[in-house]
C-alpha cells in the first residue's frame, strides 16, 4: 500500500468532491442558515428530516459547485491568457501541443494530475469564499448577534484569503505549464522562456475580470493601464456601461 500523500489527489472520486462539492457547500452554507431562520417550515424540516435535508443540501451544493467550477475556469482562462500574452509567450502553443500528444500513464502525468486537481479546487474556492463572505454579512443582518467590527475583521481575513488563493492558483497554473513543457521539450520547437519573471497579480486579476465579463480578451487593449486595469474592469462589471464608456473603450 502506497503512502504517497498525493494519492488522495489522484483519486477519481476525490477530484469532484474537492473541486465541486466542497466549494459549493462553502458558498451556500451561510445562505442555508439564513433561509432556515427566515422560513419556519425549512427549519422544522431540517430538524425532523435531517438526512433528507442533508441530502438535499448536498445536491444543491453540487449544482452550485458546478457553476463555481465554470467561474473558476473563466478565471483560469484569464490567467492563462495573461501568461501567454505578458511574460510566458508560447504558453498557448504548449497547451495545444500537449492536447495533441497521446501518451500512457507516467510519473509526469501523475504529478500533473495532482497539480491540476489542486488548481481546480483553488480556482473554485475563490468565488466560493466570496459568496461565503456575503452569506456571513447576510446572516448578521438577519440575527444581529455579532459586532460589525468583528464581522469587518472576518471579512478582511476572507479578503486576504481570496488574495492568497488567487496567488496560489497562479503559481499552480505556472507549475502546470512548466510541467507540460518539460513533457514536450524534446523536439517540439516551441519558443518558450520559462525563466522570465512573472507580472503583477493585478495584471492577472484584470485579465481574469475581463474574461469573466466578456470572454473576448484578445479584442481589448486595457492592459496598458496596469494596476488601474483592475479597478477599471471591476467598475465595468458592477456598473452598467454607457455609450460614452463604450466609445472610450473602442478608442483605446
Amino acid at each position: 500500500m502506497s503512502l504517497d500523500p498525493l494519492n488522495a489527489f489522484k483519486s477519481e472520486v476525490f477530484r469532484p468532491i474537492a473541486s465541486i462539492m466542497l466549494p459549493g457547500a462553502l458558498a451556500i452554507g451561510m445562505f442555508a442558515l439564513v433561509l432556515g431562520n427566515a422560513v419556519e417550515e425549512v427549519r422544522l424540516f431540517s430538524t425532523k428530516q435531517t438526512l433528507v435535508y442533508f441530502a438535499f443540501f448536498l445536491g444543491v451544493a453540487t449544482m452550485v459547485g458546478m457553476l463555481l467550477e465554470n467561474v473558476g475556469s473563466s478565471i483560469e482562462r484569464g490567467v492563462d491568457t495573461c501568461m501567454d500574452r505578458e511574460y510566458l509567450r508560447g504558453a498557448d502553443k504548449v497547451w495545444s501541443a500537449y492536447l495533441a500528444v497521446n501518451g500512457g500513464e507516467s510519473n509526469a502525468r501523475k504529478y500533473l494530475g495532482s497539480l491540476v486537481t489542486r488548481m481546480k479546487f483553488i480556482y473554485s474556492m475563490i468565488p466560493a469564499t466570496i459568496l461565503f463572505s456575503l452569506g456571513l454579512v447576510s446572516l448578521n443582518l438577519q440575527l444581529g448577534r455579532w459586532s460589525w467590527w468583528w464581522i469587518g475583521g472576518i471579512e478582511l481575513l476572507l479578503l486576504a484569503l481570496v488574495a492568497w488563493l488567487f496567488k496560489s492558483a497562479i503559481e499552480l497554473s505556472e507549475a502546470a505549464l512548466f510541467c507540460r513543457f518539460k513533457m514536450l521539450s524534446v523536439g517540439n520547437g516551441i519558443p518558450f522562456n520559462q525563466d522570465v519573471h512573472t507580472v503583477s497579480r493585478f495584471r492577472h486579476a484584470a485579465y481574469a475580470l475581463v474574461e469573466l465579463r466578456t470572454s473576448r480578451i484578445e479584442e481589448l487593449s486595457f492592459v496598458r493601464f496596469r494596476g488601474g486595469a483592475l479597478l477599471w474592469e471591476l467598475g465595468r462589471i458592477l456598473l452598467p456601461m454607457t455609450k460614452k464608456v463604450r466609445e472610450e473603450t473602442k478608442a483605446m
